[in-house]
């Protein structure tokens, strides 16, 4: 964001989700944590600030278009098809119906794409991928067993 001079021809790019600013700088109280940090770097302090303004106002990107989504689908069946020397005969418009179901998400239907095309490469047919929202684990110290007792689970 202020790099010294040995950085200044580098660049960063950051992708945040539309609900970062809610979920982590509110929730989490950044603001307040960059001022604790800060606290004797008034020039350091500003700068974390600045980033924070930053992301805050950051645009939010348009979602793919259908023909955008078509355009990354090809691609990965080609790569695909490349990188396991094998032609993929699934046109991008079928791959998309089979990746419907994920969401509108583009991580989600890459994912979906590469486990069907997975499939028909490794067995000649697909059945249907589903997915699912991801669930939030658990984890409670008072439940988790001593490693000596491990033996007897």
């Amino acid at each position: 964001m202020k790099p010294d001079n040995r950085l200044e021809s580098t660049f960063s790019l950051f992708a945040f989700s539309s609900s970062y600013t809610e979920d982590v700088i509110e929730k989490k109280h950044e603001r307040a944590g960059v001022e604790t940090v800060f606290a004797e770097d008034p020039e350091a302090r500003a700068a974390a600030e600045a980033a924070l303004d930053a992301i805050v106002s950051a645009p939010e990107l348009l979602p793919l278009t259908r023909t955008e989504v078509l355009q990354v689908l090809e691609r990965i069946v080609r790569f695909h098809g490349r990188a396991y020397g094998w032609e993929p005969q699934l046109p991008a418009e079928a791959l998309y119906a089979v990746t419907e179901s994920g969401g509108y998400l583009l991580r989600t239907r890459i994912r979906a794409a590469i486990e069907y095309l997975d499939q028909l490469y490794q067995y000649g047919a697909a059945s249907e991928s589903v997915t699912a929202p991801l669930q939030q684990e658990r984890y409670d110290e008072d439940e988790t067993p001593e490693l000596s007792d491990l033996d007897t689970l």
